[in-house]
This record gives structure tokens, C-alpha cells and sequence, in this order.
């Protein structure tokens, strides 16, 4: 699972998403996208391409909480 901010200073979450997508070694990788931002889910490419958000500050009981529950969805679709 790829643990990815949202707000990056160099590339934009968004980007990096799509470079990972696009490269066939990695794309079969789950992506859960953190971000202070508010409604990251207005961009309908990240709905497509990642497991889930998370608006931070995340606690880490909830982030081990979110991982367990996407990780269990995605083998059940065969995502790793």
C-alpha cells in the first residue's frame, strides 16, 4: 500500500497518482490518499485511481483502522 499526501510541495499527489498508474510494475499497488485539503474527492480521477481518503491529522489507531478495512476490500477484488 502506497500511504500518499494529497499537498506535496515538488509534485502534486494527483501526479504522482498517475505516474503510478501508469507504470505497469506498480499500478496494481493500493493508494490511500492522505491530505489536509479539504474534499479531495471532488477530483474524479482519484476516485478512480486510489482505495480511499483520509483528511488529515489522521490518529494512528484510525489510519491502522482504514488500512485493515481497504487491504481486507481490496483482496477481495484482487488489488494488493
Amino acid at each position: 500500500m502506497i500511504l500518499l499526501d494529497f499537498l506535496m510541495p515538488k509534485l502534486s499527489g494527483l501526479e504522482v497518482l498517475k505516474q503510478v498508474r501508469a507504470d505497469p510494475e506498480v499500478d496494481h499497488i493500493m493508494v490511500l490518499i492522505l491530505s489536509a485539503a479539504g474534499r479531495v474527492e471532488q477530483y474524479e480521477s482519484l476516485e478512480r485511481a486510489a482505495l480511499g481518503f483520509m483528511q488529515k491529522p489522521v490518529s494512528s489507531v484510525d489510519l491502522v483502522r482504514t488500512i485493515t478495512s481497504k487491504s481486507s476490500i481490496a483482496k477481495r477484488i484482487g488489488i494488493q
